[in-house]
């Protein structure tokens, strides 16, 4: 029977199958230092990934997989490799295997195992190429309050990439999605020249209670070589590196409730400044004020609601514009909310515009505090002004509108804050009887590319969730209802806008808010009351 496998296995070619093999560039390390592992399957068929694990004081992860075919006196050999990094983390004698590998017919025989020594390593401390420092600063904050963790490389050898393989994560302290701020500066000290990377990422607390984290986990490429040179003379790039990996220490933060705040109050934590201004410092009759109101400073704005102007005395105001920004720096997330409201004066003499305020907790005085602007009065000239004075907080103008006079002449109201009136002279009319013909000429010699072009236009894409399928696909789970229905009405009120069903789902989201800070129950008609908001609905808007 031997014979007959071994004369088959000539005749096709086809090497036999072999128990897969663990293989390692050396088994001897010290702490802190990675080498490469590998589960090679010859001639087999897996259907999932070896059954490796390994022991308490080394840290295995996966790399990939690769194939590999031979062909040797006649017979084709193919290789199926699993590569794998292992960490040291503690001295120790381990061993790594026996595995199995899942096949088509069951598991396949057991693997080989090695034995792995990690010694201290010869470093002392304090004197290491690498170093991390990472921290929490607070470590003692309030629901909602956004903190940054701060990591600090010190690195005395060339590195060639840096990555976060892990950092801290909690139910109570989670990171946002905000591009973190990374910073190098270059030093030296009584031991030589070193560099310095600086990296802060932004978290917010969203849950009371205390919360220990494990440390942040970051892998260096570490320049080993760089004499090899490509054909072409580029060396940087075909410079050999050698991965270690860097862990913080563990952390811990406390994040406290907050306290009972005013009747309507939303959870909006930080360090913030409430300002208004017009845009025209002397208006006159029939001129496009605009009035900017901002909320600006150190904190998560997502939560807040300004109410805007509805009816001033006096002048015709229009519909509110909302900007909302946030941008993560050294200081913090740095958030601005900005509403801007034209408003148009019918009548000469004084405007008022009143005091706005919002009330917010401060992380500075660890309270409740009403921010309040002062009212605003412009005297209004007479009319039939093309001139405007703009002030330096606006970043728009206004435009004339109505003729001059000590009131609004009775039977003519604004015809809008962005309308201009334009008088066609006779260079007009010939501008236009030059243009016609041309475009006309230019229009027929354009016909064949514009059809080409239409023909190879790019297809449609797929056609964008409806209303009542994004509803109906909402979870069951309560953390997760929340969340996708608070995107929900984030998109639903991404293209702005005022009336009764803009007010409902703004109060709706600001409630959504306060349930996922902890801060009240959530709703419980929340399908009902999302599903009066869909005229809201733009597929076009997301």
């Amino acid at each position: 029977m031997v014979a007959l496998t071994l004369t088959w296995n000539l005749l096709t070619g086809v090497a036999l199958a072999d128990p897969p093999e663990i293989r390692m560039d050396r088994t001897e390390l010290q702490v802190g230092e990675i080498v490469r592992a590998e589960v090679v399957v010859t001639e087999g068929k897996p259907t999932n990934l070896p059954d490796l694990r390994a022991p308490e004081g080394l840290h295995l992860a996966f790399a990939g997989q690769t194939n590999s075919t031979s062909f040797v006196n006649g017979v084709v050999t193919r290789e199926l490799i699993y590569a794998y990094e292992i960490s040291a983390r503690e001295e120790g004698t381990y061993t790594l295997g026996p595995t199995r590998v899942p096949m088509r017919r069951g598991m396949s025989e057991p693997s080989n195992s090695l034995t792995i020594e990690v010694t201290a390593s010869d470093t002392p401390e304090g004197d290491a190429p690498l170093s991390l420092e990472a921290w929490f600063d607070p470590t003692e904050v309030w629901v909602g309050q956004v903190i940054p963790y701060q990591a600090i490389l010190k690195a005395r050898e060339d590195i060639a990439r840096t990555n976060f393989a892990q950092v801290p994560s909690s139910e109570g302290v989670q990171p946002l999605q905000a591009e973190p701020t990374q910073t190098t500066r270059h030093g030296r000290d009584e031991r030589g020249s070193y560099d310095q990377i600086e990296v802060s990422i932004p978290y917010q607390a969203v849950q009371p209670g205390t919360w220990p984290m494990e440390g942040a986990v970051l892998r260096a490429n570490v320049i080993e070589n760089r004499r090899g040179r490509s054909p072409f003379g580029f060396s940087s790039m075909f410079a050999e590196t050698r991965p270690v990996i860097l862990r913080g220490d563990p952390v811990e933060v406390v994040v406290k409730p907050l306290p009972p705040g005013p009747e309507g109050a939303l959870p909006v934590v930080g360090d913030f400044r409430l300002r208004a201004a017009p845009s025209i410092a002397k208006p006159r009759v029939g001129d496009a004020i605009t009035w900017v109101l901002q909320l600006e400073g150190l904190g998560d704005l997502t939560a807040a609601r300004i109410e805007p102007l509805t009816d001033l005395p006096r002048a015709q105001v229009y519909d509110v514009e909302r900007r909302e920004t946030s941008e993560w720096t050294k200081e913090g997330l740095r958030s601005v909310l900005r509403l801007e409201q034209k408003v148009v004066p019918l009548r000469q003499g004084p405007l008022e515009f009143p005091a706005q305020q919002i009330t917010v907790f401060s992380t500075v005085t660890g309270t409740w505090q009403t921010l309040t602007t002062e009212p605003v009065t412009l005297r209004v000239r007479k009319g039939a002004s093309t001139e405007l004075e703009v002030s330096s907080f606006a970043d728009e103008e206004g435009t004339p509108a109505l003729p001059e006079g000590d009131e609004a002449v009775e039977g003519i109201r604004p015809r809008g804050p962005d309308h201009v009136a334009h008088r066609a002279g006779p260079l007009l009319w010939l501008s236009w009887l030059l243009f016609l013909p041309a475009a006309m000429l230019s229009l027929v010699q354009l016909r064949h590319p514009l059809r080409r072009w239409w023909s190879a236009r790019p297809q449609q894409g797929p056609r964008p969730a409806s209303f009542d399928e994004r509803l109906a696909a909402l979870p069951d789970d309560p953390d997760a209802l929340a969340a996708a229905a608070h995107q929900l009405l984030r998109d639903l009120l991404s293209h702005g806008g005022e009336g009764p069903l803009f007010d409902d789902a703004r109060q709706l989201e600001a409630e959504l808010s306060a349930s996922r800070y902890g801060q009240a129950p959530l709703p419980g008609d929340l399908h009902p009351r999302l599903a009066r908001l869909r005229p809201l609905y733009r597929p076009e808007a997301r």
